[in-house]
């Protein structure tokens, strides 16, 4: 089995098409994303690939937007979430956050550490970042 760490771009659906086109901040709201109740596979990325730079503008352009419709998470499966689909995801309530805990890169951070989702591959290097899952 692949690790995801050596999962190419062009197999990761949206985010690939995401870090080669990024939407503009007014296009987020149209943007389908998925969160199931299953435990993912994760995506870990060091904070210095485009991946994760492109990541992190877009959780800032979520956060930013006027769009009623911002993506919240679901941190049991580390994935966005679109207002229905909270209601239709409703076993995992309890681990719903905001916008506003994920709205910079600082405050993306901060979850990740709080939830463990940070790792020390080797001693001295960059810790890689679990993303959000699509």
């Amino acid at each position: 089995m692949q690790s995801p760490l050596a999962t190419p771009f062009s197999q990761l659906g949206y985010a690939a098409a995401f870090n080669s086109n990024p939407p503009a901040c007014s296009d987020l709201n149209t943007m389908v994303t998925y969160a199931t109740s299953t435990k993912p596979n994760l995506t870990y990325v060091t904070k210095d690939g485009p991946q994760y730079k492109d990541f992190i503008k877009r959780i800032e352009c979520n956060y930013d937007s006027n769009s009623q419709y911002k993506l919240h998470a679901c941190l049991f499966c580390w994935g966005f979430l679109t207002p229905g689909q909270k209601k239709r995801h409703s076993e995992h309530q309890s681990f719903f956050v905001s916008h506003g805990m994920f709205r910079d890169e600082a405050h993306f951070l901060q979850l990740c550490k709080s939830q463990g989702k940070l790792i020390q591959m080797v001693e001295g290097k960059e810790p890689k970042v679990a993303l959000f899952n699509e």
